[in-house]
């Protein structure tokens, strides 16, 4: 079971470097269990659908029986958000922590290659403002996808020049071939291979003359 949460703001409700940070609307589950002390990591799931992204923030640690709020904002090419109890003030607090699953959308955009969370704690018994930390972070959109080069497999961040930007689609695989290759897009453009390099689609037929798998057609 889980419920959704969406927060306005005002005064103290964003730190100073989020100011101008949209609410956003999210899904957070049940309390899961307590991390009793140990560390637990939270990860981010992401889904990509056409750009639009459906993220679950898994095992994000916050006090027992607290709602929890947050807010998006874009910086450069990297989508933050922030998680924090939408009770900033709380006058009693239960003792005890909970792991929750937190979920929201985010809205395509296209030159995004990172989703950020960071969580806030409250400020019961705090003697100066709580600030964020970083919670969890994906790769996302550009970032993931995946290029053939004559050096081999890469991403954009770790491409030289165009020449490095050789798509490779989900279903293909960046191989070295002898003497250099030729692999096929899904819509049957040639992907052609340097130094030895090959983007290779798998089809599920076999080679003319094999023995296994489906006949391919032309």
């Amino acid at each position: 079971m889980s419920f959704a949460a969406s927060c306005g703001g005002g005064g103290d409700t964003l730190p100073a470097d989020w100011m101008g940070a949209r609410a956003l609307t999210i899904g957070q589950s049940q309390c899961k269990g307590s991390a009793d002390g140990t560390m637990v990591t939270s990860t981010l799931d992401v889904t990509d659908t056409g750009g639009i992204l459906a993220v679950t923030v898994k095992d994000v640690s916050f006090r027992c029986q607290q709602s929890l709020c947050a807010y998006v904002m874009d910086s450069g090419a990297t989508t933050r958000v922030l998680v924090q109890p939408c009770d900033l003030h709380p006058t009693n607090v239960v003792r005890c922590d909970c792991l929750y699953d937190v979920t929201f959308t985010l809205p395509a955009r296209a030159d995004r290659t990172a989703v950020d969370v960071y969580k806030r704690f409250d400020f019961y018994g705090a003697t100066t403002p709580p600030t964020p930390s970083l919670a969890a972070m994906a790769p996302v959109g550009a970032a993931t996808q995946t290029y053939c080069s004559a050096r081999g497999p890469l991403t954009a961040a770790e491409a030289v020049d165009a020449g490095d930007l050789i798509p490779c689609p989900a279903n293909g695989s960046c191989m070295p071939f002898a003497g250099g290759g030729q692999g096929e897009l899904p819509d049957g453009a040639p992907v052609t291979s340097q130094s030895g390099w090959a983007c290779v689609v798998e089809t599920g037929c076999a080679s003319p003359g094999g023995d296994a798998g489906e006949q391919c057609s032309d």
